[in-house]
């Protein structure tokens, strides 16, 4: 159910209150009934019985519910002074969200036919819990602008979250920003027949986020847990989270300068923006020492990260005779490094590390030197045997057509210090787009382009392996280019062994590979029915289209979607669509 008021009132001139309050409630409940049946297993000879119907009968039930209710009231009040414009805006605003749901279960129907719960003549187990979480904010902002030249605006935002304790609740996130337009400039109007707007922008502002901590981090969270007294067993409450009242806001603050730009009676226009991002208060979990026992250690406002970047955009408007035209491009740069964590110590989850000055979830794999191809390389790896029988102590020793892997820090033996760096983090660092518009009498097409830079992802999961599993396919790249003993020296991949032995498939760089790709995202061609046409049968506009989504990929990206990149998702389709667009 969701529901939703609005009003708003203008009192006075210049004057516009605003109020909304919105709610959004769900419920859902699921039953599950097992009765005693026969099980059968039906053949062309007719049904066998597998199994008599002699089970343990029993009624269950689940029961979810969320409720979500927002409010906001704001007033906005605009006034000129001489060459003044001015605006102020004020509000407040309040979420509140709470889930809970229950389950509870009884055995031994006395009927099968019955559906109640009191039908269940024994108790089974019955839980049940909700968390909820309510934000209340404060906000306003003021603008200036003085004869369209110079520009102000300052804000100041107020966040309270109910997940961090009293005394640390409340945040406050302010952020200003300026413009000049210089070519509103008396000494520039000698420029005015080439330059058509040169601005200036430069802005700091703050922002918090409360969404990584969970509802109750701040408390001492309790169990149920078993103990011995006078030897016997007791129940009673054990803590099983520590607690961190101090826990706060993550805060980001954001420095950036822009320059807007038109030239050649704006035909040519586009804007420049370099910026930094500090991110602080990350929440983190920090090592801890044995003497906190076995209890969950709270986070900690500790973790910090730069992120420092350009974004750059370009356009081209144009005619020539009757056709219109446009083109665009716009790219962006960024590098994102962590300033602080955890000093010289690494945190490593699967094949993704994190460490102070370096990248966020660094690729960290163990590299393969070779696929054992033929008798010389299995002299090879006897060879590093002699030197030292424990080489292959942490990694299995390859046979043909395995995978040897390199001992990249040279220290005579293969282990999990041989695991490297690879790549800049989960996130691509060079992104770019381009467009394309044209218009001839009533008709105009359209494309858009959008792709990545070098990006190295880790992609390893059913379709993309180098083992063989029961039920489960590869793709034919892998299977048509794995080591055979017919095909030992131009073979990509490795043995395919059974997935019982995986030494060919622990984490390395064989399945890391660049994600780049450049792809026409939208195609489309349309065609406006003159006014005088349409007019005739009461139709105010009628355009006639045809697109396609997704027309091309250009990629070396071995997965489904380079976009969805390491992700195992819905790929992007490509679509075509015939379409009409009607206005009265």
């Amino acid at each position: 159910m969701v529901g939703k008021i609005y009003a708003r009132l203008m009192p006075v001139k210049g004057l516009t209150i605003q109020g909304a309050f919105s709610m959004n409630y769900w419920e859902r409940n699921i039953e599950h009934h097992l009765t005693d049946r026969d099980l059968y297993r039906f053949t062309f000879d007719g049904p066998v019985l597998i199994r008599e119907g002699v089970v343990r009968t029993y009624i269950r039930r689940y029961n979810y519910r969320s409720t979500f209710r927002s409010s906001e009231v704001t007033a906005r009040y605009k006034f000129n002074v001489s060459k003044l414009e001015a605006s102020v805006f004020a509000g407040m605003s309040q979420e509140y969200n709470k889930y809970d749901q229950d389950y509870f279960i009884k055995y031994d129907l006395v009927d099968p036919s019955l559906g109640a719960i009191d039908a269940g003549m024994t108790n089974g187990s019955i839980t049940g819990n909700y968390n909820e979480w309510a934000m209340r904010s404060y906000f306003g902002r003021v603008n200036l602008n003085w004869d369209n030249r110079y520009l102000l605006e300052a804000n100041l935002r107020v966040d309270g979250s109910s997940k961090f304790a009293p005394a640390h609740r409340w945040g406050y996130f302010p952020s200003i920003s300026a413009g000049w337009r210089i070519s509103e400039e008396k000494f520039m109007r000698g420029t005015s027949s080439w330059l058509n707007q040169f601005k200036l922008r430069a802005s700091y502002g703050s922002l918090g986020n409360n969404a990584p901590t969970s509802y109750y981090m701040y408390q001492s969270l309790f169990a149920t847990a078993n103990y011995i007294l006078n030897g016997n067993i007791a129940g009673g409450l054990a803590q099983t989270v520590l607690a961190n009242p101090a826990l706060t806001w993550e805060k980001t603050y954001m420095t950036n300068i822009g320059v807007d730009y038109a030239f050649l009676n704006n035909r040519l226009s586009g804007s420049l923006d370099i910026y930094n991002k500090d991110t602080k208060g990350i929440l983190i979990s920090l090592p801890a020492p044995l003497e906190h026992g076995t209890s969950v250690v709270p986070n900690q406002n500790a973790g910090e990260v730069n992120n420092k970047g350009i974004e750059f955009d370009i356009r081209w408007n144009d005619n020539i005779g009757k056709v219109s035209y446009n083109v665009g491009f716009n790219m962006g740069f960024v590098t994102n490094k962590v300033t602080k964590f955890q000093g010289d110590v690494s945190s490593i989850s699967g094949v993704y590390k994190t460490q102070e000055g370096k990248p966020i979830n660094q690729l960290y794999v163990i590299t393969v030197d070779r696929i054992v191809r033929d008798q010389s390389d299995l002299d090879y790896v006897q060879s590093l045997v002699d030197k030292n029988p424990d080489y292959f102590a942490t990694y299995q020793r390859p046979e043909l057509g395995d995978f040897l892997y390199r001992d990249a820090n040279g220290d005579g033996k293969l282990d999990t210090n041989d695991r490297v760096e690879i790549g800049h983090g989960t996130l691509p660092r060079f992104t770019f787009g381009a467009n394309l518009g044209l218009s001839w009498n009533n008709f105009d097409f359209s494309m858009l382009f959008q792709g990545v830079g070098n990006h190295q992802v880790y992609y390893n999961n059913q379709a993309f392996r180098f083992v063989t599993v029961m039920g489960q396919s590869l793709i034919k790249d892998i299977t048509d280019n794995a080591w055979t003993p017919e095909n030992p020296y131009n073979s990509i991949y490795p043995v395919l062994r059974n997935d019982a032995n995986g030494k060919n498939n622990i984490a390395s760089d064989a399945f890391v590979h660049n994600a780049a790709y450049f792809r026409c995202k939208n195609i489309q061609l349309g065609y406006t029915v003159p006014k005088k046409i349409t007019k005739k049968f009461f139709v105010e506009n009628l355009k006639i289209y045809g697109s396609i989504d997704n027309l091309f990929t250009i990629t070396k990206f071995p997965g489904l979607d380079p976009e969805i990149g390491a992700n195992v998702g819905y790929p992007a389709i490509r679509q075509y669509s015939v379409g009409i667009n009607v206005s009265f």
